[in-house]
């Protein structure tokens, strides 16, 4: 007979127990009860966990219904199915399936837990998809949406690619995976200190080179094959003991090319604090978002920095502009950029 688990059942044992399963899950960091970033899709405070919901309930303004319980969140961050969500909250909480009853039950002693989240085959998936993706050329979707942003195309594939078909995935109004279609992509290659590969952050966009403008769904998604603590997209290689390090992938490109220096792209305010160096970097340049979270994050690094030894510069963006890739044209038109 089948071994299943009662969704009723699951949804039970976890009320009230959400932040720790869910800090097994997606991770804490954005679990804290304040504004942040989406884990899923980005931006800059969309996304708030609401600590004392017994459902696991959160906020998201780019997310299809606004948010949800902490089943749909699971959903949003990992991209997964209902039942795959369903599966991971229940081995978090050490729940086992029975035959039969279709009812979970807990076990009388804890069994060795398994990891919550597959790695390994998200791992596969994560490399398939970037061995399929190609590099990016002038004439490719990526390529103008680059160039819309006065932004050079990567001399390699190493960190950067262009996908020219990439299906995107959302939670349907029934609460199952829907798929909207396939759309070129920008794919970046997230790396972990140790050098491998720990997720792919995808740009969806229209073959004109214009972000993906969808049923106000997000264009930027993340897709996870590890864990991100200390991780960034590496969009240059370390020349000396100088390098640049940016929130988001345009303003780590548009850092670089205004000032001639490598930079690194965290991906977000959220990660920025716990980016990990090379120890060979004794000098380090941070292209800080003037808003308020941005502000914080570039002060905790810059903390950390200091008292790992290490020089650390602060760079606003000139002339009051939003952000790096904001002030990049008006750099270039007066030939500041190198």
């Amino acid at each position: 007979m089948n071994r299943h688990l009662d969704v009723a059942s699951v949804r039970q044992a976890a009320r009230g127990r959400w932040p720790e399963v869910l800090a097994e899950i997606v991770g804490a960091d954005c679990l804290t009860g304040k504004n942040h970033p989406c884990p899923a899709c980005g931006g800059v405070d969309r996304f708030q966990f609401n600590r004392k919901s017994e459902a696991g309930a959160f906020v998201c303004r780019s997310h299809p219904r606004q948010g949800g319980d902490g089943f749909e969140l699971i959903q949003h961050v990992l991209a997964c199915s209902f039942s795959d969500a369903v599966r991971l909250v229940a081995q978090a909480l050490g729940i086992v399936a029975v035959n039969g009853t279709g009812r979970a039950k807990m076990p009388s002693l804890p069994p060795a837990a398994p990891p919550a989240v597959d790695w390994r085959g998200k791992r596969m998936a994560a490399r398939h998809l970037w061995q399929s993706a190609a590099p990016i050329t002038a004439a490719d979707p990526v390529g103008r949406y680059l160039t819309r942003r006065r932004l050079p195309i990567p001399a390699d594939a190493d960190a950067l690619r262009y996908h020219a078909g990439l299906q995107y995935w959302t939670t349907g109004a029934d609460g199952k995976p829907e798929m909207i279609g396939e759309y070129p992509a920008l794919v970046a290659r997230i790396v972990a200190p140790d050098g491998l590969a720990v997720g792919l952050h995808r740009i969806f966009l229209n073959e004109a080179g214009e972000k993906f403008s969808h049923r106000s769904l997000p264009a930027k998604k993340l897709f996870k094959c590890g864990e991100l603590a200390g991780a960034a997209v590496r969009l240059s290689p370390v020349v000396d003991d100088r390098l640049a390090v940016a929130e988001g992938i345009e303003n780590a490109m548009a850092f670089g090319l205004a000032t001639g220096l490598p930079c690194w792209s965290a991906l977000s305010a959220s990660l920025l604090p716990g980016v990990v160096l090379p120890p060979s970097v004794r000098r380090v340049y941070v292209a800080l978002d003037p808003d308020p979270a941005g502000q914080r994050a570039t002060d905790r690094l810059a903390e950390r920095m200091m008292n790992e030894g290490r020089q650390v510069f602060l760079c606003p963006p000139p002339d009051n502009a939003a952000d790096w890739n904001d002030a990049l044209p008006v750099l270039m038109d007066r030939g500041g950029a190198t």
